[in-house]
């Protein structure tokens, strides 16, 4: 899925097989997400929106066949901005990760006791 804003509209193009969101097609709706079919992406950025617009891309995330379809000169190669600020972690994800670990620790260690009495229990047989 590619997500396209247009500066000054209201609304965002949510480029997608439109067989992955029809369930959602209400709630996108009510949000001003138009669908376009993951194809059209092609042709917008050939000839439409986007040859006005400077585009910061990830070319290491970015679809090549994307990246390859938008003009050089449009192109300000850069970090997904979305992604790296999906990383910062507050204090209760990170609590969160925390915890996990213990109980994925406490799940590994009764795992490996129950693995090593089963190994003794068969050599004494």
């Amino acid at each position: 899925a590619v997500v396209y804003k247009n500066k000054g509209v209201d609304t965002i193009r949510l480029y997608v097989d439109n067989d992955k969101v029809s369930h959602l097609f209400g709630y996108l709706a009510d949000n001003k997400i138009e669908i376009s079919p993951y194809e059209q992406i092609f042709i917008d950025i050939s000839t439409g929106d986007f040859q006005d617009y400077k585009l910061i891309v990830d070319h290491n995330d970015c679809n090549s066949k994307v990246y390859n379809s938008i003009k050089a000169e449009n192109v300000i190669k850069g970090p997904d901005l979305i992604g790296e600020i999906k990383l910062v972690k507050n204090k209760t994800q990170i609590q969160g990760f925390r915890n996990s670990q213990i109980r994925d620790a406490a799940a590994l260690a009764k795992f490996f006791s129950w693995l090593e009495y089963k190994i003794v229990e068969k050599e004494s047989n």
